[in-house]
């Protein structure tokens, strides 16, 4: 039963502080006297109110799951906690009111909701309940991302019409409020940056250290390979925040000679930083264009995974298409020097939560904050590549570029080359199973059969 008092309260708009459901009730407000303020200003009552939050949070949130939670570390029993905010708590954040009125509004939900127990029907809204954002994914993003991967890799552009207009939804048009949210990392002088080069043997790499800032730059166009983020044919610089990531990516094999050098930025440079990328705010449940964003958002913190996934060597010319491709967007159209990206090679990069050819709509991030914190403890793990005149090398002494290029980006630090000599590799290869389906179901059970899943680690 519900008190008149409930069913009588108003609120202004001016006490609910989320601005697109603030849009959304406008049409219909009349002037009342605001419970929370007691002014009399345009608003809605608490019915019109519970009515219209209860159409659009039904989709768009769910009940939380319970997690078992430990304290100290000789606890081994730990205790179940249901994750979430009370439904009070919850429509107090989210429609930014009152505590008094979420209270009233909660209340009024759970009353409401049409659910009859004596059916055996759960109600949705219940005071007893904690509530979360659900974590449902759209897969045409993913089925998109999938589909650049069979473009042909021969006489077709990097960005193409398929490829720029899937970059514009995803990383946003120049100047858009979508390319304005891309995390950027400011490369400065105050950053080292190593690069390394497998010589073919002890003559070679005195050639590499008597020439360090040629030799350990980009290569000319006529000998760059094909790359992660780059064509062949294409120079650009390939490094990383330190020496033995840059030379586990090199990928050496025992008994080689390794030279390492170290550069720094002559100027600041703008990178894509992947590591925080889609970690913003996902915005106002009340917003019409919620689900498009929420959607992009968590496509995109789930992209460095597939940016970085490892590509043996024998498929690079083709699997690296798409990631070219983002390269290519990045940096022409979007104007960044470069993209700062987890090294597959010391096993920093994010794991991929799924196979492209799975296009079911739900991503394991269950647990995963939609917003996270980064630092730089692990930056030592992360490569850079850059492009145009920020990768290309000064020359020592004249710090100037004999090339196209009027301004390069980046200085070898003097004395810095130092040659290393792989003694051993230490090989992660962790036993995995996968699902061997049988030959004849009616007849024949499935079983489990081990799989390699190698990464490499290296040790000098």
């Amino acid at each position: 039963m519900k008190s008149d008092g409930q069913r009588d309260i108003s609120l202004c708009l001016a006490c609910i502080g989320d601005a697109p459901l603030r849009a959304q009730l406008r049409d219909e407000a009349r002037r009342v006297r605001c419970f929370s303020c007691r002014n009399r200003r345009i608003g809605v009552g608490l019915p019109l109110l519970a009515t219209t939050v209860a159409d659009i949070l039904r989709p768009r949130i769910g009940i939380g799951q319970d997690v078992k939670h430990y304290g100290l570390d000789d606890d081994d029993n730990g205790w179940w906690e249901q994750e979430g905010q009370s439904l009070e708590e919850f429509l107090g954040d989210e429609l930014q009111i009152d505590g008094d009125v979420a209270q009233r509004l909660a209340r009024r939900l759970a009353d409401d909701d049409p659910a009859w127990p004596g059916d055996g029907e759960e109600p949705f809204f219940a005071r007893d309940q904690n509530y979360v954002r659900l974590r449902y994914t759209d897969p045409s993003l993913r089925y998109r991302w999938s589909e650049l991967h069979k473009r042909p890799a021969i006489d077709t552009p990097l960005v193409g019409d398929a490829e720029r207009a899937f970059f514009a939804d995803v990383l946003g048009r120049p100047g858009s409020d979508l390319a304005a949210e891309l995390p950027v990392f400011d490369l400065t002088d105050a950053r080292a940056i190593y690069r390394a080069r497998v010589a073919d043997g002890r003559r070679n790499a005195v050639q590499i250290l008597r020439r360090p800032s040629t030799e350990l730059g980009p290569p000319p166009a006529e000998r760059a390979g094909v790359g992660r983020m780059s064509p062949g044919g294409m120079p650009v610089f390939y490094g990383a925040f330190a020496a033995d990531t840059a030379v586990a990516e090199i990928r050496p094999w025992v008994g080689s000679f390794v030279v390492v050098g170290e550069f720094r930025p002559r100027r600041p440079l703008r990178l894509l930083d992947l590591r925080r990328l889609g970690h913003v705010h996902e915005g106002s449940l009340f917003d019409p264009d919620y689900d498009e964003r929420v959607n992009r958002l968590r496509f995109l913190r789930r992209f460095h995974a597939r940016i970085v996934r490892p590509v043996a060597p024998h498929a690079e010319t083709w699997a690296y298409r798409a990631t070219q491709a983002v390269a290519a967007y990045v940096t022409t159209e979007l104007g960044f020097d470069g993209i700062l990206y987890a090294s597959v090679q010391v096993g920093a990069a994010p794991t991929d939560p799924d196979d492209d050819d799975d296009l079911s709509g739900y991503d394991d991030d269950d647990f995963a904050p939609a917003i996270r914190t980064f630092d730089d403890d692990d930056i030592g793990q992360h490569n850079v590549v850059l492009f145009g005149a920020a990768g290309h090398v000064a020359k020592p002494r004249t710090r100037r570029y004999q090339g196209a290029e009027a301004d390069p980006g980046l200085g070898y630090v003097g004395d810095s080359a130092a040659v290393r000599r792989v003694r051993a590799l230490n090989v992660n290869a962790p036993s995995t199973y996968i699902y061997v389906p049988p030959k004849r179901p009616r007849k024949q059970k499935g079983r489990l059969a081990p799989v390699d899943d190698l990464g490499f680690d290296f040790d000098f």
